[in-house]
């Protein structure tokens, strides 16, 4: 499965509607790559199990194999493996305490964090934003 990744369902919030990445996009990456997709079941999603599946992805409970795992919200701390890479705003970079075991468990487990919040343009403008909920009752 090293051509696998995995996209998570938002669980920390009911209200979290926002996917990573929307079937229309996974599909190309799917035709021009050949990179293959587990989503994870969802209900709340802006986006249908349905719709991931009928451009050939799999859906499953679980993402363990998958070596790179995208997500929006935070990742509960035991979700993560020992050598995954994962994405998502940690809200970590200003120091939220909160947040911050999560951090430690994947430093501990020598994984790979991408913080969506620090991805930046040339200008040090935010490429990856957080304010559509999606399509449907965003």
């Amino acid at each position: 499965m090293t051509n696998t990744i995995g996209i998570r369902r938002e669980d920390k919030s009911i209200w979290e509607k926002r996917v990573p990445l929307v079937p229309h996009d996974v599909k190309n990456l799917i035709k021009k790559h050949g990179i293959s997709f587990i989503v994870q079941p969802a209900t709340n999603r802006a986006y249908l199990d349905g719709e991931y599946a009928s451009i050939g992805t799999e859906i499953d409970e679980i993402l363990s194999e998958c070596p790179i795992v995208l997500g929006v919200k935070e990742f509960p701390s035991d979700f993560f493996r020992k050598g995954g890479a994962y994405f998502f705003f940690p809200h970590t970079i200003k120091g939220q305490r909160w947040n911050m075991p999560m951090l430690k468990r994947l430093v501990e487990l020598d994984g790979t964090l991408i913080d969506y919040e620090l991805v930046k343009d040339r200008d040090n403008r935010r490429c990856i934003g957080g304010n559509d909920h999606g399509r449907r009752g965003g």
